[in-house]
């Protein structure tokens, strides 16, 4: 079902009908939402992150890797990232992504790597053993299947919000006569009766909107 409303929420981004494409995406995530609640509540004291990594293999480099919190044998909820070098992923996102921040005792991964390593760098962080289990069963392997689920429906969807991004872009072009217009700078200066003055500005750069 879900994969269905991923193809017509693509037909529709492509026919920039967005309002349609951004009530299809909201119906993807409240399906998802209840999946997650049906899979996963093991009735085990489980605290763990699932972590499964998703690859465009057409040449585009993008990289979605998911992140799916267990904790108690529920799941809190999970966050999806895209890194900008998918070279040393996941590895090198697990190094970074748990630098300084508390780490559950189990960490499943969908893909292997030198875990020893890694495994005994996180233990002498966190004060605690961690294991990273790179072949997991049961319903560890279920948990892993809906994390790469998820990364791949939220890796459609940053690519389909992407084009959409294009499309705009290359209107803007032709309405303004600018073929070389890329990069976008809004400022704004306001003040309190010629006092407090305040300047704010925003870019849009390279399809998105930048936060620094």
């Amino acid at each position: 079902v879900m994969e269905a409303i991923s193809v017509k929420m693509q037909q529709a981004a492509d026919r920039m009908e967005y309002e349609q494409a951004a009530l299809l995406r909201d119906q993807i995530q409240a399906l998802r939402k209840i999946r997650e609640k049906q899979f996963v509540d093991s009735g085990k004291a489980l605290d763990a992150d699932v972590v499964a990594c998703v690859f465009i293999k057409d040449g585009a480099g993008k990289v979605c890797v998911n992140l799916a919190m267990i904790r108690g044998g529920r799941h809190l909820g999970d966050k999806s990232f895209f890194p900008q070098q998918a070279v040393a992923c996941p590895q090198a996102f697990l190094a970074q992504h748990y630098l300084n921040r508390s780490v559950p005792p189990l960490i499943i991964l969908g893909e292997k790597i030198k875990r020893e390593a890694l495994q005994e760098l996180l233990t002498n962080q966190c004060g605690h053993k961690i294991a990273i289990n790179t072949n997991p069963v049961g319903e560890k392997r279920v948990w892993l299947d809906m994390a790469a689920e998820n990364a791949h429906l939220a890796l459609t969807q940053m690519m389909s919000r992407q084009a959409s991004q294009e499309k705009r872009l290359l209107a803007l072009q032709q309405a303004l006569n600018m073929p070389g217009l890329n990069r976008i700078e809004c400022f704004d200066i306001s003040h309190t009766l010629g006092e407090a003055t305040v300047a704010s500005c925003v870019v849009y750069d390279n399809y998105a909107m930048r936060n620094n």
